[in-house]
Parts: structure tokens; sequence; C-alpha cells
């Protein structure tokens, strides 16, 4: 189990997807031996095509969220307040070709 779930993790740093990636490697200690889940992950004949390692991190998204948002509800207000700046990129595109 635990190299589906590391295969899993490295195939989502290489699509920039570094947050699932430490939640796969978290959570995997966090899965009780003879546990429904790992019975569940064990028992699966094609573990990776089943994308149970992902299957695993999407639902513990929902209760991350909670957990983030009442602990850090100042904070997240707070952000919210402020304006994003969402065309950096293309204000820098004239120093991006000045540099090439």
């Amino acid at each position: 189990m635990n190299a589906y779930f590391e295969q899993k993790a490295s195939f989502c740093v290489q699509f920039g997807a570094t947050l699932t990636a430490r939640l796969l490697r978290h959570l995997l200690p966090l899965i009780y031996p003879r546990s429904a889940h790992s019975c569940r992950t064990a028992g699966s004949l094609f573990p990776l095509a089943d994308n149970l390692p992902l299957r695993h991190a999407g639902g513990m998204h929902p209760p991350l969220l909670s957990l983030v948002f009442s602990k850090h509800e100042t904070f997240l207000a707070e952000f919210i307040n402020r304006t994003p700046q969402t065309n950096e990129v293309r204000r820098a595109a004239g120093l991006i070709a000045a540099t090439h």
C-alpha cells in the first residue's frame, strides 16, 4: 500500500499538485491496519487504476477545509478584504521579453 500512495504522490508533484502529494504522504500512516480503508486499498487488484490514494485524499479535503476555516477565520476574513493582483504575468510581459 505504501508504494501506491508514494507513486501517486510522485505523480502529483510532477503535475504541480504538491498539496495533494503532501497530503498523501501524511495520510498513509494514519490508516490503521485492518481498518476499512486499509482493507479496501489492499483488496484492490488495481489500486493505481482505481485511484484509491487520490480517493482517500479527496475524502480528506472537506474535513481539512473545515479545520482551516475554524482555526484561521480571522486571517481568512482579513485576507479576502485585500484585492488580488491577478494580472502580474501580463504586467511583467515586457520585462520577460527584455531579458531574452
